[in-house]
């Protein structure tokens, strides 16, 4: 996988057009704030799993070649919360779970 979000959609969506049509019709802002947190750890990605949530939320299973952690993106976790985003990560080793909660209003 390239660090793009072209195929990041891709591997989240798993051909499923519906995960397509929902990440760019109602999760695109926070899509673009996940692809901006793990673009950097592309080369250790193994796995993504979307996980459907409600429309506010994109969860996202993801499973690294080695332990990553998201202290280095600590700066741009701080302005997503103070733009209003609500970001949740729950680590076990080489997998973690995402969820970026924001409303999008259209």
């Amino acid at each position: 996988m390239k660090a793009s979000l072209t195929d990041y959609a891709s591997a989240l969506a798993q051909q499923d057009p519906a995960v397509i049509e929902e990440l760019i019709g109602k999760k695109y802002r926070k899509f673009i704030r996940f692809f901006s947190l793990l673009k950097d750890y592309t080369d250790d990605i193994v796995k993504l799993k979307y996980e459907l949530s409600n429309e506010d939320t994109l969860s996202v299973q993801i499973t690294f070649s080695k332990e990553v952690s998201l202290s280095e993106k600590k700066e741009l976790i701080d302005e997503m919360r103070e733009s209003g985003y609500k970001i949740e990560e729950k680590k076990s080793k080489k997998k973690m779970k995402l969820s970026i909660t924001f409303e999008e209003k259209n």
